[in-house]
């Protein structure tokens, strides 16, 4: 047997057992999914919005966190400036003088630091973070601070979906968010979020400065913050109803920074945090981060299967590219059998894939109404397209961390 058919059949098989296994938690807890909180007490809530030459975004943010339906004097907005060229700080400065929001100015510093300088000055109970591209739906604030309630509970995110989708990658990003989404509230239940993300999640402001705020030196803030609550015990939790809208990349080039980003800044995380693999910590440490791990195999073995007929291509144009192209004297013992109706063992395993990723579309768009024609047309083209694309941005993601890694032993061993 071609060694990639048994890594092919050894990928599909975990992938059909990721998949299974949650299956069986959305069945157990489909009722669930939706399950009604009632807020008991307003808190004071803090929405910092870190901002770096967002003039294009700032003012619908901030819109967006003066229009909640939220007591205005249980509302502080602070926008803190990451030392931007543009206009940001003028759009803000109108707000300001109206006294409706805080600015506050620093130096660039990236994302993290402005947060951690956010989370200093802010008064609330609860810390949001809301990224400067990115709205909140009216309703989204009220319904997630009801599941506060439960003093276990450190952090709350809220359904992620794209703002627009105006162009094919914009439409396959939209898939993969609505997909995503339900994958989070299924985490939820296990409590197994692994990332909790920039735009609109809400934090308790003592757990925040218990842990230290953000750590300013990880290409994924968001992230390196998860692993740690997880590590204090506290719970983090998904309210399916709670919607923020965000802008995502509309070129190839700019999704792959952030995918490379996204996906390096997971492995440095779990390097840095590699103890979290243990029983201890639960469904996180011993299901949910080996499964994230495995999923980026799978996609490099998806990848070599996809890339192996091109490598045969190459390697056929460089044997005939020795004898001039002469390929008469071969053209008798050239045989074509082609088969259209026979199904191999890779077609069967992307074909299983395949199926997968449109059963997860079906629920996940079913239980947020986005189920349409036109989307099930995007999601089949994604699965073909978007997907294997991800798997070179993964394969890319890999490659960069451990030149990181070299990178930064170098550095130490110089010192």
């Amino acid at each position: 047997m071609d060694i990639l058919i048994l890594l092919a059949l050894i990928a599909n098989f975990y992938l059909l057992y990721f998949s299974i296994f949650w299956l069986i938690t959305f069945f157990e807890n489909n009722g669930r999914i939706h399950e009604k909180k009632k807020l008991n007490r307003f808190p004071l809530v803090s929405i910092v919005i870190p901002a770096h030459n967002e003039e294009k975004n700032i003012k619908n943010a901030i819109e967006s966190c003066l229009n909640l339906n939220y007591p205005k004097n249980k509302l502080e907005v602070i926008v803190v400036n990451d030392g931007s060229t543009d206009r940001t700080v003028e759009i803000c400065k109108s707000y300001e003088e109206k006294g409706l929001i805080k600015l506050i100015n620093k130096e660039r510093g990236g994302k993290a630091s402005a947060l951690n300088l956010g989370l200093k000055i802010a008064k609330g109970e609860i810390f949001a973070c809301l990224d400067a591209d990115s709205i909140y739906a009216k309703d989204a604030l009220i319904k997630m601070l009801a599941y506060f309630d439960d003093e276990n509970v450190a952090t709350v995110t809220p359904v992620i979906k794209v703002k627009e989708s105006s162009n094919t990658l914009e439409k396959f990003q939209y898939i993969e968010y609505l997909i995503n989404a339900l994958y989070a509230k299924l985490y939820s239940f296990l409590n197994c979020i692994y990332v909790i993300p920039g735009p609109g999640s809400l934090y308790r402001k003592e757990v925040l400065e218990k842990l230290g705020g953000f750590d300013e030196n990880s290409l994924t803030e968001d992230m390196e913050i998860t692993f740690r609550i997880h590590k204090y015990g506290f719970w983090i939790k998904n309210c399916f109803d709670a919607i923020v809208l965000t802008s995502t990349p509309k070129s190839i080039v700019n999704l792959f920074k952030q995918r490379l980003r996204w996906n390096t800044g997971f492995l440095e995380t779990l390097s840095k945090h590699k103890d979290v693999l243990s029983r201890e910590y639960g469904t996180f440490g011993t299901f949910l981060l080996p499964s994230v791990l495995i999923g980026l195999v799978i996609c490099l073995i998806y990848l070599l299967i996809i890339l192996k007929p091109f490598y045969n291509y190459i390697k056929s144009f460089y044997h005939f590219s020795k004898i001039n192209f002469d390929i008469f004297p071969f053209l008798g013992d050239f045989k074509i059998n082609i088969d259209v109706f026979s199904i191999n063992t890779l077609s069967f395993i992307f074909f299983c894939a395949f199926l997968i990723y449109i059963l997860y579309f079906y629920l996940a768009t079913k239980h947020q109404n986005e189920f349409t024609k036109n989307r099930l047309k995007d999601a089949v083209f994604a699965s073909i397209i978007y997907t294997p694309l991800l798997s070179v941005f993964a394969l890319c993601s890999l490659i960069n961390f451990v030149k990181r890694r070299i990178k930064r032993e170098k550095d130490a061993w110089k010192k």
